[in-house]
């Protein structure tokens, strides 16, 4: 049994409890044979649909209608026992014409890489300054063409631990799950803080005061008034 138990919970109107269980094999393939001897983060799924209660002391994958965050898909958030929480707007993907399954994998995939959304990676730029990525593992590569199928359910693809490392060059490690080396080797992560100069922050995936917290480290780990 893994540390990390997770609840994948049905809250949408727009699948049926069959369709969202059906999926649950295939996260679970992916969780325990892709994603977790890449990143040595591992999880138990287990499917709660409408009217039951997930287990206390699980993290929280919810599927949901409508976005309640402009432009969003998806994000994290924490349940009512304070622990992680990854939300997927199914309603939002189909009427996008975006594919539910691997917005559902995104999330799951992105709250196992950075539960409490507090990781970042930090670059060195050449002409001075710095920028911060977002440890988000499936934003680079989060187009439904870029995902892979498991038992006829697409998931999404994801970056693996090279990816975030400035000193890797093209073709010297693997840095996503579906490309062989030397693909995706360009950052299209969200970027949290970029230049020392211009002092540009980018809100993505955090809510307002967690948002707030994390620039107020940053700012005080680089001396910013």
């Amino acid at each position: 049994m893994a540390d990390i138990q997770v609840a994948m919970i049905n809250a949408s109107t727009v699948l049926q409890d069959s369709q969202v269980q059906a999926i649950v094999p295939a996260l679970q393939t992916q969780v325990h044979r892709d994603f977790a001897p890449v990143w040595g983060v591992d999880a138990d799924l287990t499917f709660v649909g409408h009217g039951a209660t997930a287990p206390s002391g699980s993290w929280w994958l919810t599927v949901l209608d409508n976005s309640d965050q402009a432009g969003a898909l998806g994000y994290h958030d924490l349940t009512d026992e304070g622990l992680p929480m990854g939300k997927s707007f199914a309603g939002t993907d189909i009427q996008a014409g975006n594919s539910w399954t691997a917005a559902v994998s995104h999330e799951l995939l992105e709250m196992l890489g950075d539960p409490d959304v507090n990781l970042c990676a930090y670059t060195q730029k050449d002409g001075g300054g710095m920028v911060l990525y977002a440890y988000e593992v499936c934003d680079a590569c989060e187009a439904d063409s870029a995902g892979y199928n498991i038992d006829g359910s697409l998931v999404s693809d994801f970056v693996y631990p090279a990816w975030f490392e400035s000193f890797r060059k093209p073709g010297s490690a693997q840095f996503d799950y579906r490309s062989p080396p030397p693909q995706l080797r360009q950052r299209h992560a969200p970027v949290l803080f970029h230049g020392v100069h211009h002092h540009r922050f980018l809100l993505h995936e955090l809510q307002p005061g967690r948002a707030l917290v994390l620039f107020a480290l940053v700012a005080g780990f680089l001396g910013i008034q």
